[in-house]
């Protein structure tokens, strides 16, 4: 977590120094720039693109899509941060685990924090861009519950994948890093990886 005001904290990590032990370096790096939906589908001009990512803040962890543009330098610039999850956090998932529970689709202040197991990222195009926003925004107005072993963040990110046109397994009660991995290889070949 980074307490500098818009930046984050990368670690760089050299294994073998001089000395014999590893050692490890932070610095800072310009964060990306978290916006709403309605002003990404406002944007006109831009490279699009989505990212899913299986992080590990808690168990069993979380699938978040990330979906925006990207800089000149061909990273993420301008994005939003979306996972279907739980009302309450941790609480709302225990319950959720055993009955369905109201849901919310966005980011508890962690999920964007905390760095991705797996992440997929590509390109999309506009049209696909204005699908992930529809589908979005269908599934805030939708208001499911949501419940570990059939409505959850897999779930979501499964359906956001096929409505971009990749091939997204069915089996959705699964770890969300895992099934990123599992998104990642079944579309090798259709949309190469950013990263």
């Amino acid at each position: 977590i980074s307490l500098v005001p818009f930046a984050v904290i990368a670690e760089t990590i050299d294994r073998q120094s001089p000395q014999g032990f590893s050692k490890t370096q932070f610095h800072t790096q310009k964060a990306l720039t978290p916006v709403t939906t309605d002003r990404l589908a406002s944007r006109k001009r831009g490279q699009r693109f989505v990212e899913f990512r299986g992080e590990m803040a808690y168990f069993p962890g979380n699938t978040v899509l990330r979906h925006g543009f990207l800089g000149p330098d061909g990273e993420p610039d301008e994005y939003e941060a979306v996972a279907f999850q739980p009302r309450h956090g941790p609480v709302g998932l225990l319950v959720g685990n055993i009955v369905p529970y109201p849901s919310m689709l966005g980011v508890y202040p962690w999920d964007d924090w905390t760095s991705a197991v797996q992440a997929y990222r590509i390109k999309i195009n506009k049209r696909q861009h204005k699908r992930l926003i529809a589908l979005i925004n269908r599934t805030r107005a939708e208001k499911k519950l949501f419940y570990l072993y059939t409505d959850n963040c897999v779930r979501f990110v499964r359906d956001a994948a096929r409505e971009i046109g990749l091939k997204a397994p069915e089996q959705t009660f699964i770890v969300p890093a895992v099934y990123v991995k599992m998104l990642r290889i079944a579309n090798q070949r259709r949309a190469p990886q950013l990263q």
